[in-house]
């Protein structure tokens, strides 16, 4: 009597062990979908029927393993963002101490540029027309604030208009003078005043 309860009780607990063994381990399943997507599972139902022939399986120890998550996903991985430039970096937002960009100081530098052109090439031809007239060979001409068009408009005292011209045109050296000025030396300086950058004034100074 006494050995057939000793029986039982070892083949209970064998018994006991197998089941604790058998709970303790368990099957994994890995499939890649179409996309590359990597899914995890520890339900054979939930692979797709498609990927059941395909799927890897893989027996783990539930006491050292964590259990993963059923059908987890992993997602491709993600190109890193390069990081973004602050604004203290970003050339077209510096400024100089009275907030104006570089595009001002460039759009004043091409208001004296076209100035000192413009008043070149009238000075040019006031002295180009001044020498027509001297040979008195003109009969008509059209009168401009800065000076004349020969050979188009009423008729004209030949005279008369170049001493017009005479006058008109040393105001108007006067004048490119200045622009010269501006463009030279004045804009420069308020350049440095106004704390801009010294890449900004080496433009500035550029031809």
């Amino acid at each position: 009597m006494k050995v057939s309860l000793w029986f039982r009780l070892v083949i209970a607990t064998v018994c006991v062990i197998s089941v604790s063994v058998s709970f303790a381990q368990g099957t994994i399943y890995k499939w890649t979908d179409e996309k590359g997507v990597v899914h995890y599972t520890d339900n054979p139902e939930n692979v797709p029927s498609k990927f059941k022939g395909r799927a890897e399986q893989k027996t783990i120890d539930r006491r050292l393993t964590p259990q993963p998550e059923s059908e987890k996903s992993v997602a491709p991985p993600v190109s890193p963002v390069p990081p973004s430039v602050s604004s203290e970096e970003k050339p077209a937002d510096l400024t100089d101490v009275k907030g104006r960009n570089k595009e001002w100081w460039l759009g004043q530098k091409k208001k004296w540029q076209d100035e000192v052109n413009r008043l070149t090439n009238q000075i040019k031809k006031n002295n180009e027309d001044m020498a027509t007239l001297r040979r008195g060979r003109v009969r008509q001409g059209t009168r401009t604030e800065e000076g004349i068009i020969l050979n188009q408009g009423p008729l004209i005292d030949d005279y008369r208009e170049l001493k017009r011209l005479q006058e008109i045109t040393p105001g108007l050296e006067e004048k490119l003078k200045k622009a010269k000025y501006m463009l030279e030396e004045d804009l420069i300086r308020d350049a440095y005043r106004a704390g801009a950058p010294p890449e900004w004034i080496e433009e500035l100074k550029g031809k």
